[in-house]
């Protein structure tokens, strides 16, 4: 194959992940335009996801742009390039949209990619916290994974000690924090 074809194809498949990288981090979920409502308490992710997410996908599209400034580097650089643009990408939307609101009578709780479900406090049934997520099920076991580094856990916790009936070894609530 010539040379020249190469180096295009080279550019066409960075520009093509650049591009993908990019389209997922800000285009992806709804959540985000959230807005408080009275007496709703809403809480979200860490700052260092997003921060780390922005950090390592700045970092994928410096290498994947490699081709266009040093020759012979694409095939070196484009497995880790694509592995941090994807690392970051999912950092990025963890930190952006994974978040939980709740008020008097719902708890509601949002995945990476922004889709939501939510959990009437007189129909929750069985609270575990397990491998960092707290999981809230409901009477239809229908299931909220809370991430442990969402703010307002401890306000949570709070709101399941007095907003529901249970009691016993689910809430002992000195492991959830920790």
């Amino acid at each position: 194959m010539n040379p020249g074809s190469i180096r295009i194809i080279e550019q066409l498949i960075s520009f093509f992940t650049i591009a993908v990288i990019i389209y997922s981090a800000w285009n992806s979920g709804k959540n985000h335009q959230l807005q408080e409502k009275p007496g709703q308490q809403l809480y979200k992710m860490h700052p260092a996801y997003r921060i780390w997410g922005v950090m390592l996908m700045a970092v994928s599209i410096l290498l994947l742009t490699g081709p266009f400034v040093f020759e012979g580097v694409f095939y070196s650089t484009f497995p880790v390039a694509a592995s941090l643009g994807f690392i970051g990408t999912l950092l990025y939307l963890i930190g952006r949209n994974h978040l939980m609101t709740f008020d008097d009578t719902t708890i509601e709780a949002y995945n990476y990619l922004g889709k939501g479900r939510f959990i009437i406090w007189s129909d929750v049934r069985k609270v575990r916290y397990s491998k960092g997520m707290l999981t809230i099920e409901d009477l239809n076991h229908r299931k909220l994974k809370i991430h442990r580094h969402t703010g307002g856990i401890p306000n949570l916790l709070e709101a399941i000690t007095t907003r529901t009936d249970l009691s016993g070894p689910a809430l002992n609530t000195s492991k959830w924090t920790s």
